[in-house]
């Protein structure tokens, strides 16, 4: 991650490309951090598909705290979850890490 925030894409790249798949969260961030919003998208919508996936959802906005790394649409049950709790889903621009 500090090679993101320092444009190092290809220390970043090598490292996202090792991380354990037991990581998705960080996977996420990262991918976002490199201007990659495909492994992100595929990261958020695999997590709203588990039972606390809208939890480990915003969990990560903890870490990225510029926005959200992934679309919106590809996690309904975590943007149900936004709207049942009185948050606006727009409430957070598109993340511009980068």
């Amino acid at each position: 991650m500090i090679a993101a925030s320092h444009g190092d894409s290809a220390s970043l790249e090598a490292r996202l490309a090792s991380r354990p798949s037991n990581m998705p969260a960080g996977t996420m961030v990262m991918a976002a951090w490199l201007g990659d919003r495909r492994p992100a998208n595929q990261t958020a919508a695999a997590l709203d598909k588990l039972p606390d996936g809208p939890l480990l959802i915003e969990l990560a906005m903890g870490v990225c705290l510029c926005g959200w790394p992934f679309d919106l649409n590809v996690t309904p049950n975590y943007a149900a979850r936004l709207r049942q709790a009185g948050h606006s889903v727009n409430r957070r621009a598109r993340s511009n890490c980068r």
